[in-house]
């Protein structure tokens, strides 16, 4: 069963015919240090990887005979930001060497970066992506550099949201490719579109019988749009996000909104994401997800005005970044089902934060993602971040997770986990 896309748009009705549908509703990080360069690496990664076709597998849970009506399992990530670190790895697991000049010869392996994370794609039928780096056809490597977005899609990765302050760190020629690059493969695309006649709009995904709407602000850009620009900017505005959301509530069964806020490397959030949490709290919002700290912070159930609850995730820290700091390498993926009963009210259950931890070598080399709950201290020994050395605790990632994220969130793993003595 695909979902369906069309758009609605103030002063008409635009069809999107792609295979994953949305409806398209008119109305009305501070960057992380610098990355240096590292020395090439004396031999390859060498398990086998090859780059995947970037079409979504028919028999993902939602997409076959087996889709349930009323019920969608969603999976939301935190930032995926590639950086050239990762591009050199994914080039080396490729058989290239991992100099730019074999980008386009080679191309680009980020499949088996995410390995970790397919039994929890395949079992969702929405997979939310905080796509942190443009992706498109480029020139410089080739046209190589769309596989990310092609393998994102291979994995599983169906809603994809570019609404953060790199959207426009490249110009706004690599955005508007960006844009739409993403169309064409079919994914629902948050945050940014080229459309001129609707560039003040809500996504509006339908699986199932259930149809979900997705608000994605930013609290700004690093760059500015030319005056005749026909992209967008989704900024942080609450006037326009309580446009938005009595719309989205008018053409939707639940509403989530993607806020990229906050203070990058800071655990605690800051007045401004609580303000602002708390407007669409008071507005209705059903799920409030959080990045750009690039570290996790706090998440919580808020209660509305209406007597429901809000599921806010203040951040999801990052999936991929490859940075060096303890806390950055630490992130999340959420998991929820939604289940709609006959008089058309959605409750939320089986609400799940799935620790992450990003992991390399001392080259930054066989980068990938792993479920902190089968990472241990003795693969932490072997990490590559000129700041662990060797040193990093185990328990201390542990920690983090215990002070932020209540226990009716996570596995027994952590509400159970025995820390070690103080030596």
């Amino acid at each position: 069963m695909k979902i369906r896309i069309a758009a609605l748009v103030l002063l008409g009705i635009a069809l999107l015919g792609t295979t994953l549908g949305a409806v398209i509703v008119g109305v009305g990080h501070n960057a992380p240090p610098p990355e240096t360069e590292q020395a090439l690496p004396t031999q390859p990664f060498t398990e086998e990887a090859a780059p995947t076709e970037g079409v979504p597998d028919p028999t993902l849970p939602g997409t076959g005979e087996d889709a349930t009506p009323g019920h969608v399992k969603i999976l939301a990530a935190g930032d995926n930001i590639i950086l050239d670190r990762i591009r050199r790895d994914a080039n080396i697991i490729a058989g290239g060497t991992g100099d730019p000049s074999q980008f386009a010869k080679t191309g680009f392996a980020y499949s088996p970066m995410y390995e970790s994370l397919r039994t929890l794609l395949n079992a969702s039928d929405l997979a939310v992506l905080n796509q942190d780096s443009l992706v498109w056809d480029d020139t410089d490597s080739g046209g190589m550099r769309s596989l990310l977005g092609d393998q994102l899609v291979g994995l599983g990765f169906n809603v994809i949201n570019i609404a953060n302050n790199s959207m426009l760190s490249e110009g706004e020629q690599a955005l508007s490719d960006s844009v739409s690059y993403w169309n064409r493969k079919g994914v629902a695309l948050l945050g940014g579109n080229i459309f001129p006649d609707n560039k003040d709009s809500i996504v509006v995904v339908e699986k199932n019988g259930v149809r979900i709407a997705f608000l994605s602000y930013t609290y700004g850009v690093d760059g500015e749009l030319s005056e005749d620009s026909v992209l967008s900017m989704p900024l942080i505005d609450k006037e326009k996000m309580t446009r938005d959301v009595i719309a989205a509530k008018e053409n939707a069964d639940l509403v989530v909104a993607y806020l990229h806020w906050g203070e990058v490397n800071q655990t605690d959030r800051g007045p401004v994401q609580s303000e602002t949490a708390q407007h669409l709290v008071d507005l209705g919002v059903d799920v409030i997800i959080g990045s750009h700290p690039n570290v996790i912070q706090e998440m919580k159930w808020k209660t509305r005005p209406d007597g429901g609850r809000t599921l806010i995730c203040y951040s999801l820290g990052n999936l991929l970044s490859a940075m060096e700091y303890n806390k950055n390498l630490l992130g999340g993926v959420v998991t929820f089902d939604v289940d709609k009963d006959a008089e058309g009210r959605c409750t939320l259950s089986d609400v799940r934060f799935i620790p992450v931890f990003t992991h390399y070598d001392r080259h930054f080399e066989q980068i990938s993602v792993r479920l902190l709950d089968t990472y241990d201290q003795s693969q932490l020994d072997t990490h590559g971040s000129s700041v662990l050395k060797g040193a990093g605790s185990y328990d201390y990632f542990i920690q983090l997770i215990r002070q932020y994220i209540p226990t009716e969130f996570l596995d027994q793993f952590y509400s159970n986990y025995v820390f070690k003595p103080a030596s």
